[in-house]
């Protein structure tokens, strides 16, 4: 199931730790069924600088029926759980770990590790080629600008994401730098 998260929304691996946050205290990932199929997988990030930035609690929702094979996992987990489940881990680095060897595992070929890391940035970048850079990229994310997608992966590098119905955050990211640098790039001038 945790493998399963992390190839569905763009979650750091202490995300999938239960602990305290500046929000209050986090499960993990909880995922929810509602009654008309749809998958919702809510995260409280953990780097929001003391409750400064961040989006406190971020919602994906996702339709299984549209969506990748992970989805459809976590839906059925999720179903036979009784609508309700909840996504953890015990140690951040022993996931890393793991999902490190299993790279290696599946791709001997490739000389980097795969990481959650690895995983969270091309999901990111995923999201930009399905919803265009901004705000909803940077809600998934739970970043509190869109400013700071431009640290992760690259529109060109990602692939369209199916499914993806709703992207809430309980504290909306800041937007506008993204479009003012569209319109820096066509030319035209912001008074």
């Amino acid at each position: 199931a945790p493998l399963a998260v992390l190839l569905t929304i763009p979650v750091r691996s202490e995300e999938l730790m239960a602990g305290e946050r500046p929000a209050g205290f986090s499960p993990g990932v909880v995922l929810a069924l509602d009654h008309s199929g749809l998958l919702a997988l809510s995260f409280m990030p953990v780097k929001s600088y003391r409750g400064l930035f961040g989006t406190e609690l971020t919602t994906i929702t996702i339709d299984p029926c549209v969506a990748d094979e992970p989805v459809r996992y976590l839906a059925q987990i999720c179903k036979d759980a009784g609508d309700r489940f909840i996504v953890s881990v015990d140690s951040k680095n022993a996931f890393r770990k793991a999902l490190s060897k299993l790279g290696v595992k599946v791709f001997p070929a490739i000389e980097e590790n795969i990481t959650p890391n690895v995983a969270r940035h091309q999901l990111i970048a995923d999201m930009k080629t399905t919803f265009g850079a901004g705000e909803i990229v940077a809600a998934a994310a739970g970043h509190s600008t869109e400013r700071t997608q431009s640290r992760y992966g690259y529109y060109q590098n990602g692939r369209k994401r199916r499914g993806y119905v709703a992207v809430l955050a309980a504290r909306p990211p800041r937007a506008g730098f993204i479009s003012r640098v569209r319109r820096l790039k066509s030319g035209a001038r912001s008074r």
